[in-house]
């Protein structure tokens, strides 16, 4: 599939976003790390599982994640606050923070990613193509950014799910040098 690189992003971040060793990057990283996986997707409707899902090994990390087709799901599984939806919208970087969180409590896991947007709806609030993720550690560390993405239904869906694990695969790459640099540093103390 030819997907045209057309959001506001410089050429290496956008050469980095079509790579197709991202879903090896981000399994080998978890792996890696030890670390397991949980995701909120409505955008992309169940695309970035099916990303994640690739590798034989996914079940030693990837929990599992859910497709938030309806407000009602934000608000009862992934405990999205009914303030939130109000103030912000269903799609909006403060929900998807609300997302990332409530889905890594409700599976246990030690990371979890929400993506939320808009793909078609001119009455929302938020432009087609402004998609949100949020990224949450146990630590409540977390990573949130907004995208402006152009293109029909199938190029933002999947240029988010790109996206998606381009950053997944940062905050690894952060994470794995964290655990090295420890890892020094005992080694140089004993």
């Amino acid at each position: 599939m030819n997907i045209p690189v057309s959001f506001q992003a410089t050429l290496t971040e956008a050469t980095i976003m079509f790579d197709k060793t991202l879903d090896g990057d981000v399994a080998r990283l978890l792996a890696s790390t030890g670390k397991t996986l949980s995701i909120a997707e409505t955008v992309t409707g169940g695309l970035l599982a099916t990303r994640l899902t690739q590798a034989e090994d996914s079940r030693a990390y990837f929990l599992g994640g859910i497709v938030c087709e309806s407000v009602l799901i934000q608000l009862r599984l992934c405990h999205v606050s009914v303030a939130t939806l109000k103030q912000y919208g269903a799609a909006s970087v403060h929900t998807a923070k609300e997302m990332a969180k409530g889905v890594r409590d409700l599976m246990k896991s030690d990371m979890a990613i929400a993506v939320v947007g808009s793909v078609e709806s001119p009455s929302s609030d938020t432009h087609v193509g402004t998609v949100y993720m949020a990224l949450v550690n146990q630590s409540s560390l977390e990573r949130a950014e907004a995208r402006q993405v152009v293109g029909d239904r199938d190029t933002i869906r999947h240029q988010c799910v790109q996206t998606a694990l381009f950053v997944l695969r940062q905050w690894l790459d952060m994470d794995v040098q964290s655990i090295y640099e420890q890892k020094k540093e005992i080694t140089l103390d004993e």
